[in-house]
């Protein structure tokens, strides 16, 4: 079984993308930073109208301070297309032997 996480040009791709919406959008992190794959129980998001929505428990798409990449236990994944993204898996993915973090167009997986 490997240790060594990858991720897939898709999840590059969408790891890119997303860093750069979030830079222009927020604008540049005053921190070292770096993406993070984490997974998330998921929760309700409220819109600004008043709206509702539930959000199933999926891998999210983020940024994270480097220094907190050690401390709060993520897998650092050395990667020449974007990086050094970090990710946190869901306890059964962590247990498993699969190691591909991959992105099916609309959630992110591992394979």
């Amino acid at each position: 079984m490997s240790e060594r996480w990858t991720i897939s040009d898709s999840v590059a791709a969408l790891v890119s993308k997303g860093v750069a919406q979030y830079v222009a959008n927020v604008g540049e992190p005053d921190f070292p930073y770096c993406p993070i794959l984490i997974w998330s129980l998921g929760g309700e998001l409220r819109e600004a109208g008043g709206g509702r929505h539930a959000v199933p428990p999926r891998y999210e798409l983020g940024i994270a301070k480097r220094a907190d990449i050690a401390e709060q236990g993520f897998v650092a994944i050395a990667d020449a297309r974007v990086g050094l993204p970090a990710f946190s898996p869901k306890p059964a993915d962590a247990a498993s032997g699969r190691r591909l973090i991959d992105f099916d167009g609309t959630d992110i997986v591992v394979r």
